[in-house]
């Protein structure tokens, strides 16, 4: 039993550390300051209150980042890796799950953590997708008391030195040596604090608009980064990434607790990416198509009046003409109807030609600048948008896993029995992959980003899933 008390208070000796520097602080600045040596006043009430108020809000938000799971990897959860490399990085041995994007095993907690930025002793926690707003709370709150404490705490450390200077010159002064002692100090470990605890918040801060982490810098720093601000292909512009942190609710932005609309965004397993090359990879022709290097042309047949444009290879241009009901047969013989009149929710498909003249795929019209994204599958609102000027040109490949993932959660809610592992899309076909915890799998390929078919594929699949577990 004393062993055990003995552990629980090492880990906890830092946190014990914390909170009576904290303390200490607190009563040196209120009480032996303003209680013992200021005048009561109106400033007096609003200040003494407005720091109470703060001091607790950094108390509760620092119990927040202590006592909240950072975040786990759920249960099932897994991807397809088509390398062996790859599957190797992602696999945690020690857990024993397949590691999503963004997630590291915690050598201190023995666990996997999603979208971990660090352990941090200090709390005895890992700071994670899940408590990554109170810990920046707690240094926010940290920082406006210590700023707010240093003033009155500088000022009455002056007049201490004062009247040492006139004690020793012979003056008649009454000083009270260990509260001046104690004001002194305290003054000196606050001032040190603001530096210290200052640049590790403008660090963290820095962090969260452009929606990285800790582990993720140091990652960029050895490949040879040398800035803490690199973009990444997470960083969805300032405002979006502190949302993804601190949900969508405003309201709810200063007090360390979540509402429903204050949560992170997200699950913390799948990340909406700033922007995804596609790439097409053909087995007759092995050739490779990028979205960002084809021949931009601008298509003013859109009934809505806006700018499509449609992405063609250049050495094909002068064979691709459209009709406005022409028919494509695509890889898999589906057939499917173009219309160059679409609407704009038509025109987010993606489709692909093959035939006689494979060389002459190309993508349907698609509007980058007013494509929407789906807000469930990234937590913003509905209304956001990318557009060219900040790469957000987004390939079938990202919208389709985001798509799939999010019916598979939904089925798998309704649904616990299915023993689905893994929905995911190739690197070169869109395709949808079914692994099942007896390692079968199941490939289903789809012409597009067209939800109904991904549907009728995704129940075909649990057919598929419910009749082989039925004859095991």
């Amino acid at each position: 039993m004393a062993a055990g008390i003995m552990k629980q208070l090492n880990r906890y000796i830092y946190v014990i550390f914390i909170l009576a520097l904290l303390f200490i602080l607190y009563f040196i600045n209120i009480y032996l300051i303003w209680f013992q040596r200021f005048e009561r006043g109106l400033f007096f009430y609003v200040y003494v209150v407005i720091f109470n108020i703060l001091f607790f809000l950094l108390l509760w938000s620092m119990a927040q980042t202590m006592w909240t799971d950072p975040g786990k990897v759920p249960l099932y959860w897994g991807y397809f890796l088509d390398e062996n490399e790859n599957k190797k990085k992602r696999y945690c041995l020690i857990c024993h799950i397949f590691k999503p994007e963004r997630c590291h095993h915690c050598s201190a907690c023995n666990r996997c953590v999603l979208n971990m930025d660090h352990h941090c002793p200090w709390i005895t926690n890992c700071v994670g997708f899940n408590n990554r707003k109170f810990f920046i709370l707690m240094l926010t709150y940290i920082m406006i008391c210590d700023i707010l404490a240093v003033f009155p705490m500088c000022y009455e450390s002056y007049k201490i030195i004062e009247k040492i200077d006139q004690f020793f010159h012979g003056d008649d002064v009454e000083i009270y040596w260990f509260s001046n002692l104690l004001i002194i100090c305290g003054t000196l470990l606050a001032l040190a604090a603001v530096f210290v605890i200052g640049n590790f918040y403008k660090f963290h801060l820095t962090l969260v608009f452009n929606n990285s982490s800790t582990i993720e810098n140091l990652d960029r720093k050895r490949q040879g980064s040398k800035s803490t601000g690199n973009q990444t292909n997470y960083d969805m512009g300032y405002y979006y990434n502190f949302v993804q942190v601190f949900g969508k609710d405003p309201i709810i932005w200063p007090f360390p607790f979540f509402t429903e609309m204050g949560k992170p965004v997200g699950d913390g397993v799948l990340w909406p990416q700033r922007y995804q090359e596609i790439e097409i990879d053909d087995d007759l022709e092995n050739r490779t198509l990028n979205t960002r290097n084809n021949t931009v042309s601008n298509n003013n047949n859109n009934v809505n009046g806006s700018n499509n444009r449609q992405l063609i290879n250049s050495h094909a241009a002068n064979q691709n003409q459209m009709n406005s009901n022409s028919k494509i047969k695509n890889n898999n013989n589906h057939m499917v109807t173009s219309n160059n009149n679409q609407n704009m929710s038509d025109q987010s498909k993606f489709y692909q030609q093959s035939g006689t003249q494979p060389q002459n795929r190309f993508m349907q019209q698609q509007n980058n600048q007013n494509f929407t994204l789906n807000s469930q599958n990234y937590g913003y609102n509905s209304n956001s948008q990318f557009n060219s000027q900040h790469n957000g040109q987004v390939g079938y490949n990202s919208q389709l896993r985001n798509y799939v993932a999010k019916n598979y959660w939904n089925l798998k809610t309704q649904n616990p029995q299915f023993p689905f592992l893994v929905r995911e899309c190739e690197n070169t076909e869109p395709y949808i992959i079914a692994r099942y915890d007896y390692g079968i799998e199941k490939k289903a390929f789809v012409a597009g980003v067209n939800e109904q078919e991904i549907d009728d594929v995704l129940k075909n699949l649990v057919d598929q899933a419910s009749n082989v577990n039925k004859n095991l």
